[in-house]
């Protein structure tokens, strides 16, 4: 069986979404800390960086150019972290500053992972796929975490991309794989954190790999004699 994103997929990452909302439907915005402040602050910094940098590459105004290139935006996006990050945050800030649709976009993602893992482990059944969506919005800290305007739900989501990489790869479409490899990109980089996790589980399926050819077979077979 091969997992496409199709109207079912689509379906149920809507709803996973609408599940993990529920913070944001009592709260009516995200949860903030100091380091929502300093992404939203770095996104501003980096798009009007461009912005200037853009409109001056035309060469007419080569003062201004040199004065651009040698402000680099790290110097006024103090605390900034993750530049795609940042722009993300500074993008998706509406409506006003509040950072809500970075909030709903984050719940979006992670809807998605909910519906392609429940189809890459062979849930096939609405009723089931809601059993298990409703879990993981209500019986874990997904929701509140994707409520916050901050990455750190996509600590989450790399994991959630390497376990579909490793044990669903083969029964995905090819633009599905295009689409996960972006997707844990940008959530590997979207902390620094999240970095070393990356290596580990990379580093694990390394040895899961290794563990199951041949020399795993021969260190099972002297282990059990």
């Amino acid at each position: 069986m091969t997992v496409r994103f199709d109207r079912r997929i689509a379906t149920w990452a809507l709803i996973a979404a609408l599940l993990m909302c529920w913070p944001l439907a009592l709260t009516g915005r995200p949860a903030y800390i100091a380091d929502s402040l300093s992404y939203l602050k770095g996104g501003k910094t980096a798009v009007a960086y461009v912005t200037r940098a853009m409109s001056d590459s035309d060469g007419t105004a080569v003062g201004s150019t040199a004065s651009v290139v040698s402000e680099p935006p790290a110097a006024e996006a103090r605390g900034a972290r993750s530049i795609l990050y940042s722009v993300a945050a500074y993008v998706l800030r509406f409506p006003g500053d509040s950072m809500l649709l970075l909030a709903i976009a984050q719940a979006l993602i992670v809807g998605l992972m909910i519906a392609m893992l429940a189809r890459g482990f062979g849930v096939a059944r609405q009723r089931d796929f809601l059993l298990v969506a409703g879990v993981v919005a209500f019986a874990t800290p997904a929701a509140p975490t994707t409520s916050f305007a901050i990455p750190d739900i996509f600590a989450g989501v790399a994991i959630a991309v390497w376990v579909l990489i490793a044990c669903c790869w083969t029964r995905l479409s090819t633009g599905l794989r295009v689409a996960l490899t972006l997707l844990g990109a940008f959530a590997v980089t979207s902390h620094a954190s999240h970095v070393p996790l990356a290596a580990g589980l990379v580093l694990t399926a390394v040895m899961l790999a290794w563990l199951g050819g041949e020399r795993g077979k021969r260190l099972r077979t002297v282990a059990v004699a």
